[in-house]
């Protein structure tokens, strides 16, 4: 057997031709969810299979399948609309993900978080002018336009303690 480079031994054996384009397709569909869910989800999906309109899911969090398996008619239509004809989407949840999902997201290019847009401000605002000075709700919003002023993310990854 001689040495031939991955492009090219995929082109002579239909096998792996068909596991060659299903890749490349399952990728192009991550990268379709990256532009209509949370990043922070995409950061725990992981693809599975494409077969005949369904698509199988894996993530290591129960609880990202049970909010992501509400959105899943959505994802669906989302997906067909955008080239990759989903009919249905199973889920599955895999904890042996999360360590390569964890290295995965560590690797990727942390997002800078977005500011608030002008409107938003305006009504956080507003908002905020209304409420009791004493409030948590106040607080917790002052913090946020605060921070948002700074460029930092609104809340910490840590639990903050109620005032």
């Amino acid at each position: 057997m001689t040495w031939r480079p991955l492009p090219e031994a995929m082109t002579g054996d239909d096998r792996l031709r068909s596991l060659q384009q299903q890749g490349i397709w399952l990728w192009r569909a991550r990268q379709a969810m990256a532009e209509f869910l949370p990043p922070e989800w995409v950061a725990k999906l992981a693809m599975g299979s494409y077969r005949e309109g369904e698509l199988t899911l894996l993530s290591p969090s129960g609880l990202v399948v049970a909010k992501l398996k509400q959105m899943g008619p959505t994802i669906a239509a989302e997906l067909t609309q955008r080239g990759f004809p989903v009919t249905t989407i199973r889920w599955r949840v895999r904890p042996e993900l999360a360590s390569l999902l964890d290295r995965e997201t560590l690797q990727q290019e942390s997002t800078p978080p977005r500011p608030l847009s002008p409107a938003a401000r305006e009504a956080l605002t507003k908002l905020l002018a209304q409420l009791p000075a004493t409030a948590p709700l106040a607080k917790a919003i002052a913090r946020w336009l605060e921070r948002d002023s700074q460029g930092k993310k609104p809340f910490d990854e840590k639990k903050q303690e109620v005032e």
